[in-house]
């Protein structure tokens, strides 16, 4: 009985935060995620690239997306682990939006990913190794090289066994990419 009007002020309160956190996560998603899905590398159907400026806006700890997450809905969250999570209450617990975790989880992962723990931006690793070189047919070009570079990180690939090698591309930095082969006609090599 002397629960009925706390629980019915918690009710109400309730739904406002709700609507206020619905409300912030919209514009968050739409000014720092929702154009990231839009643009490659993360949608390799599209022509617009993503920029520097642009990654760096949502993903840098001290970015857009980081300060505004951490201010105005971290205090409704609770973070383990690195992983982001519904706050448990005792009476009810908040009605999130529904890409609110699984976004937020993305986006902490793709920082730890670009970003080191002083802020500063870290090279992408790969490890690649190139196919071999097609085999020789009468009357056609031989492929003697391939090769693949991004910036400082080239790989080639000759008449040889394909092995791996690492593979280093410094995303923050302005760089020409290219790959190719090389083929010679049969006398000319």
């Amino acid at each position: 009985v002397f629960q009925a009007p706390v629980w019915q002020a918690y009710s109400l309160v309730l739904v406002e935060v709700e609507n206020e956190v619905a409300k912030i996560w919209r514009e968050l998603y739409r000014r720092d995620i929702s154009y990231l899905h839009r643009s490659f590398p993360f949608d390799t159907s599209t022509s617009r690239n993503i920029s520097v400026a642009e990654l760096t806006a949502a993903t840098h700890p001290d970015g857009h997306f980081q300060k505004t997450f951490a201010a105005l809905l971290g205090p409704v969250l609770t973070q383990e682990k690195g992983v982001w999570k519904e706050r448990s209450h005792k009476l009810a617990a908040l009605s999130l939006p529904e890409n609110l975790l699984p976004s937020v989880n993305s986006m902490v992962q793709l920082s730890s990913l670009l970003w080191d723990q002083n802020g500063d931006a870290k090279p992408l690793q790969f490890m690649v190794r190139p196919v071999p070189l097609p085999p020789v047919s009468p009357g056609k070009p031989i492929a003697i090289l391939s090769y693949l570079n991004a910036g400082y990180s080239p790989v080639f690939s000759f008449n040889q066994q394909p092995v791996w090698k690492a593979f280093t591309v410094h995303w923050h930095k302005e760089f020409e990419a290219s790959v190719g082969v090389e083929y010679v006609l049969k006398g000319e090599e």
